[in-house]
């Protein structure tokens, strides 16, 4: 890249900015636990868009985690996708993980329902073919498996006993390590989420709300 922009060989550079206390060698000594910049010049840099937007988990990951709740096999499994923006309190779906896992359940034969409390409308015009519930409880009736994909209040405060009575089955991914994994379990849900051990709780508040 140096020799792209016109900068001396790598190490000429070096040798030219040893002096510098900035940027020269002792700046690029690691410090305790770190690595050298040097070890990090190869990296690619992102800029742009995506700057401020993390991603979390890959959507594959995700994916593998409902379907091993649905036994192997996604065709005519019901899911409940609860969130379909890039992260809460927000209507962008553009590269939305969210929305991603949405699509390859449906790929898979599952019959999604999606629910976002802001970001139906803009899901809806990206993905037309999956269907759409106006609220939290329309979303997970009857539903095989629910998948958390999108960290919103509304889902992290649901009563896990109103949502077990609504759902064909009490089986949950946890796609965004947002839910309360003892409270779930403590109600009789197969509760899974990505690298997280059984009775491994997540603190989101004591108060549960009704499910509507």
């Amino acid at each position: 890249m140096g020799r792209e922009v016109g900068f001396p060989p790598h190490r000429h550079f070096l040798r030219t900015t040893a002096p510098d206390p900035a940027i020269g060698t002792g700046f690029r000594r690691a410090p305790p636990g770190g690595k050298p910049i040097a070890d990090d010049a190869e990296l690619p840099i992102t800029v742009g868009k995506d700057r401020g937007r993390a991603p979390g988990p890959p959507p594959h990951s995700r994916l593998d985690l409902i379907r091993e709740l649905a036994g192997g096999d996604l065709r005519g499994t019901r899911v409940a996708a609860l969130g379909a923006a890039f992260k809460p309190d927000s209507d962008d779906v553009r590269d939305a993980p969210a929305l991603e896992v949405a699509r390859m359940l449906h790929l898979e034969g599952a019959e999604v329902r999606v629910y976002d409390p802001e970001a139906n409308g803009n899901a809806h015009r990206a993905y037309p073919d999956l269907d759409y519930a106006d609220s939290l409880a329309e979303a997970v009736d009857g539903a095989d498996v629910v998948a958390l994909l999108t960290e919103w209040d509304e889902f992290r405060r649901a009563d896990p006993e109103e949502l077990g009575r609504l759902v064909a089955s009490r089986r949950i991914v946890d796609g965004r390590h947002a839910l309360d994994a003892d409270a779930y379990r403590a109600t009789g849900w197969d509760f899974r989420a990505l690298g997280r051990h059984v009775g491994d709780g997540a603190p989101v508040g004591d108060r549960r709300l009704a499910v509507a």
